[in-house]
């Protein structure tokens, strides 16, 4: 039975490097950056207006004769001589020559000539050249994913092709003969499939998707022959169930008996204690439990911290955060116990609460938590008042 560190440490080593081309930012979205990118221009290149107003090159008058009107996208064909101005809006070039910008409510216009009551300040209200960025400072590092606050200021920089590194393919197999869709009516002692669903939703949360989804009954030969499938086509498998001590449980029997190079049997944490994992041909195998608190907790802990490492972000270790219990957890001394919370973020710091139960068979309290507190081997039950780490789910699925 490995530890939870060690069975990380495992997986990450069997992890295939990831495969790096070019492709177009505007298709970059949700990728991750193989190369580093830096600013190739100065920004601004030009002095520009940071306001609606007016440009004064200064002198002794109190009126200013306007020379022109300058709008944003257009460049001035003439500069200014002291006791001259020109309007300018957010954003344009200023004239040669400008000194200051003053805002045009704070500006009076009559007879073609523009007066203010304020003091003109040298280098007022505008945008220096490189008062942004310098030509060659880093913009992003490789590692980092293109996201939401990260994309957009690819197209502001003018970048518009970008290396990538390519996204892992991703099978999953569901297999039981207890399960069936929601579709479908249950039989009595059936069950409906949740795991394919709790994969899904995750892999959703990290810009990806399921490549291939097969669902089999529980017979060595058709599971043997949908892992077949699943590895012509993809990088990583993700099998939900057959890997405990039953009679029907095929995965664990695969795994041990073929050509599979087995690097994990077994865990010391609970829930999802018989995970395994395995390599053959350069393909990852995740033989995860089929309850599914065990199956999610499984993909939580090592799972999608694979899949970010091999979509080659820097970012795919856990997020822990520190949480002060306000109801008692219950743990048994000698293994790793995750136990679901409620995590709230109070003045004084993460509060975390316990559902009503942490029955592995129970999943339906999953809708009223968001994260997962870490009982560690050394301990037996926590107090109210006790803290603990957590993983909060927002912020591993990111």
């Amino acid at each position: 039975m490995l530890s939870f560190q060690d069975t990380q440490k495992t997986i990450f080593e069997a992890l295939q490097a990831p495969r790096s081309h070019s492709i177009r930012t505007k298709e970059s979205f949700g990728h991750v950056l193989a190369k580093d990118l830096s600013i190739t221009r100065n920004f601004p290149e030009i002095r520009l207006s940071a306001i609606d107003g007016y440009a004064f090159c200064i002198s002794n008058t109190t009126q200013y004769q306007n020379s022109g009107n300058i709008g944003a996208g257009s460049y001035p064909d003439f500069s200014l001589a002291p006791g001259q101005c020109a309007g300018v809006m957010t954003g344009a070039p200023i004239p040669e020559g400008t000194d200051c910008m003053v805002r045009v409510e704070q500006c009076n216009e009559k007879s073609g000539f523009i007066s203010t009551e304020i003091p003109l300040v040298q280098g007022d209200l505008i945008n220096e050249i490189a008062s942004e960025a310098k030509a060659g400072r880093p913009l992003v590092e490789a590692g980092t994913l293109l996201n939401k606050s990260v994309f957009p200021a690819l197209f502001y920089a003018g970048i518009k092709e970008v290396l990538v590194y390519e996204r892992p393919k991703i099978g999953i197999l569901v297999t039981g003969d207890e399960l069936c869709d929601v579709d479908e009516k249950p039989n009595k002692g059936q069950v409906f499939d949740t795991n394919c669903y709790v994969l899904e939703s995750f892999l959703n949360a990290i810009n990806l998707k399921t490549t291939m989804l097969l669902k089999v009954k529980d017979d060595e030969k058709a599971i043997q022959e949908a892992l077949d499938t699943l590895s012509d086509s993809c990088d990583i498998i993700v099998s939900s169930g057959g890997v405990s001590m039953g009679k029907y449980d095929y995965i664990k029997k695969i795994f041990t008996e073929q050509d599979y190079n087995l690097i994990v049997q077994g865990t010391a944490i609970k829930p999802g204690r018989p995970l395994m994992v395995a390599e053959k041909g350069g393909r990852l195998f995740f033989g995860i439990p089929g309850y599914p608190a065990a199956f999610l907790t499984n993909c939580l802990l090592y799972l999608i911290p694979a899949i970010k490492k091999v979509c080659g972000r820097s970012d795919y270790h856990h997020r822990f955060i520190k949480a002060t219990l306000a109801t008692p957890l219950k743990s048994k001394k000698g293994r790793l116990d995750l136990n679901r919370v409620k995590l709230d973020l109070t003045d004084d710091g993460w509060i975390a609460r316990a559902p009503d139960s942490q029955k592995t068979s129970h999943f339906l309290n999953f809708t009223e938590v968001n994260g997962m507190a870490f009982l560690f081997e050394d301990v037996e039950n926590l107090e109210p008042g006790a803290s603990t780490k957590c993983l909060h789910f927002d912020l591993e699925l990111c």
